[in-house]
């Protein structure tokens, strides 16, 4: 089973930065729409964030052959305890947030899941 994906982003007609981040990931069945809150840089820095622990998180517990249900909770909360940890890192950040959404292909079928108000 081959699949192809693509992605476009567009910061909107109210912001200078776009504070989305899409990953696609090329090795593992699953992709990451997230798009950060919280003005300035925070927002830009919250979605990439939390799009690396979330990432992260997947790949291991794919690797490591677990079920996704489990592994999808692990992996956002992952990128939430991320993106709560760059917030308290520096004032600049304070208030920072992401939404998110991910589709995670295992077993034959699609799980969607989404935290925020960008829902799949």
């Amino acid at each position: 089973l081959a699949a192809k994906a693509g992605s476009a982003s567009h910061a909107g007609y109210h912001r200078e930065n776009n504070e989305d981040c899409v990953h696609v990931d090329d090795d593992y069945p699953f992709a990451l729409v997230l798009d950060g809150m919280g003005g300035q840089a925070a927002g830009e820095h919250a979605s990439r964030r939390g799009a690396d622990a979330v990432r992260d998180t997947l790949r291991r517990g794919l690797d490591a052959g677990r079920g996704p249900r489990p592994l999808i909770a692990e992996a956002l909360q992952s990128g939430y305890d991320a993106v709560r940890r760059l917030g308290r890192s520096d004032p600049a950040f304070r208030g920072c947030g992401t939404t998110v959404v991910l589709a995670l292909v295992h077993g034959g079928r699609a799980h969607v899941s989404w935290l925020g108000d960008s829902p799949a």
